[in-house]
């Protein structure tokens, strides 16, 4: 391994799943023995659990919790790394990623679940929508803000109460939701994103929950994630890999189409308090 770069912890949740590390042939991960010996899922069909993949499967998989094209440009020059390291990047942003994927340094573990939210009046959500562009996944040098989403358009996990508040999660507070910006020189993204599922929804089709706002004369799109589901009764969550499935086959080139995911449920109770977000569908 190039020296300096320490292995990463890939943890779900309250357990690790695995370790990252950077080597030679580029990123390489491998799975904890507590995680197999408990028969929990595999991240990804690309990783199955018998560990029969390469250095190019980890690294599309991981790759592909990154954002992409021009968010990914502005995130690299804010950080200081090249804009084709993943491996830094996912140390530096990879707090809150897709499939509730946190890495961390070895030997750390994540922050006990908190609900600490950072609440965002109506001039304070306007403020952020203005930054986002330049700021990509909202960014500060301090860490205070570890959040990756793939994808090259500007966008940003939060925290949505059940009073339709917006907040920007805080340490290990998992985000529920997604805001999206407009695309530049296409007109009226968000409208269509928000149209073309409830299109879907009215055919039957098991579609997300996304609707079109608009705060200061900013639009925006609300996406609720559907890979956080909450559990009434336990306060367990379910997650689903279905994007970051696709996503890595689709960076390795892959020329099938993949089955759609499975929804595991995770070991966390979160000591049997209510979940910090409000309960899925």
């Amino acid at each position: 391994m190039p020296e300096g770069l320490a292995p990463l912890a890939v943890w779900c949740f309250d357990r690790q799943a695995g370790a990252l590390t950077q080597s030679t042939n580029g990123m390489e991960f491998a799975y904890a023995a507590e995680w197999v010996a408990d028969e929990m899922p595999p991240l990804s069909k690309s990783l199955p659990l018998d560990g029969r993949f390469d250095a190019a499967a980890a690294a599309a998989f991981f790759g592909g919790l990154l954002p992409e094209g021009e968010p990914r440009r502005h995130l690299a020059r804010l950080l200081g790394v090249s804009e084709s390291n993943d491996y830094s990047m996912l140390a530096l942003i990879a707090g809150d990623t897709a499939g509730a994927i946190t890495l961390l340094p070895q030997g750390e573990r994540p922050e006990p679940v908190s609900g600490d939210v950072e609440w965002l009046d109506e001039a304070g959500l306007a403020e952020l929508l203005t930054e986002l562009p330049s700021r990509p996944m909202h960014f500060d040098a301090d860490g205070e803000y570890r959040l990756s989403l793939a994808g090259a358009q500007v966008k940003l996990p939060v925290v949505v109460d059940d009073s339709g508040r917006i907040g920007l999660t805080r340490g290990q507070t998992p985000s529920t939701h997604i805001i999206k910006m407009p695309i530049e020189r296409l007109d009226h993204t968000v409208v269509n994103e928000a149209f073309c599922p409830m299109v879907g929804r009215q055919l039957g089709a098991d579609v997300v929950d996304a609707s079109a706002q608009r705060v200061a004369g900013q639009e925006f799109l609300l996406v609720k994630r559907y890979d956080r589901r909450a559990n009434a009764m336990t306060g367990s969550c379910v997650f689903t890999r279905r994007t970051s499935a696709r996503r890595s086959e689709s960076r390795r080139g892959a020329s099938t189409k993949p089955r759609a995911g499975r929804r595991w449920p995770t070991a966390s109770h979160w000591s049997g308090a209510p979940p910090p977000f409000p309960l899925g569908r």
